[in-house]
């Protein structure tokens, strides 16, 4: 099998991903925004490429802030915030049954897109500005190896600043 054969069973990268305008290096993940409106939504009304970014994440054991806040007498939920820090970004998501703010999912950080990629069996994007090369899937899982066997005081305190600058 040829180099350029694999790339073909590949999903374009652009299906699950798109750029965002929250920030140069932040990605949606595509079809999340309707699903992240609703006070208690179920899992299957999320893209599938999502429920698996979360169950990767959680297998991989990286930190996780998934918090459920607000809500009135009647039971509905006013914020939902799920974050997890990685690689030079992370993924995060906000929700809830409120009518301002954001609602969906992002990826942030090109070695987290890359990965996710590698993961999902997605083509890869092409080089973006300030990469020299990209990296391998290997590569990238030996950072997060090396990361959770570091300190993870940056990685909670990404998380931190991912809520005071996203909401939550």
């Amino acid at each position: 099998m040829k180099k350029t054969d694999f790339k073909k069973d590949r999903t374009p990268w652009s299906r699950v991903f798109g750029r965002s305008t929250l920030g140069p290096v932040i990605f949606t993940v595509k079809h999340t925004q309707a699903p992240h409106m609703a006070a208690y939504p179920s899992v299957w009304e999320f893209p599938p490429a999502w429920v698996d970014i979360i169950e990767l994440c959680k297998k991989l054991g990286v930190p996780c802030a998934d918090t459920v806040s607000g809500g009135s007498p009647g039971g509905t939920v006013d914020c939902q915030a799920l974050d997890f820090a990685f690689l030079d970004g992370g993924v995060f998501s906000r929700g809830g049954g409120y009518l301002g703010g954001l609602h969906g999912a992002w990826v942030y950080g090109v070695k987290v897109l890359r990965f996710l990629c590698y993961e999902l069996n997605l083509t890869q994007p092409r080089r973006m500005s300030g990469e020299a090369v990209i990296p391998s899937h290997n590569e990238l899982r030996r950072e997060i190896a090396d990361q959770l066997k570091g300190n993870l005081q940056e990685l909670h305190a990404r998380i931190a600043r991912s809520r005071v600058l996203h909401g939550h």
